[in-house]
């Protein structure tokens, strides 16, 4: 005896529905959205001694480790190098200040996109 309170999959998709025929959407993770950061490259910026190049992924990508490992730097070389003003990032309001204490100049490079 069967229950009527159950669907069988014929009544939820009907018989000529199939299911197991849909294309499956794969995302793809090495695709770079238009705009996302795909390099940082600094020299002599804050924390960070001679030329560093940092390249995160095109998802989701974290900064963390442990205190003066230079977190707080890479978030200021991406403002700075964008175009963002220091009064944002609650540092110094002088581009000068942000030249690694004994070096006489610094850079920022960043790739988008």
């Amino acid at each position: 005896m069967a229950d009527d309170n159950y669907l069988n999959d014929e009544d939820e998709y009907g018989e000529d529905d199939d299911i197991a025929e849909q294309p499956k959407k794969r995302a793809r993770y090495d695709v770079f959205k238009a705009g996302t950061i795909k390099k940082i490259r600094v020299h002599d910026f804050m924390t960070y001694s001679g030329t560093v190049t940092i390249t995160p992924g095109p998802r989701l990508n974290l900064v963390i480790g442990p205190n003066g490992t230079g977190k707080s730097s890479l978030v200021c070389a991406l403002c700075v190098g964008l175009g963002g003003r220091t009064t944002l990032l609650g540092r110094a309001d002088n581009l000068l200040d942000y030249i690694r204490r004994g070096c006489t100049r610094c850079w920022t490079e960043i790739s988008l996109s």
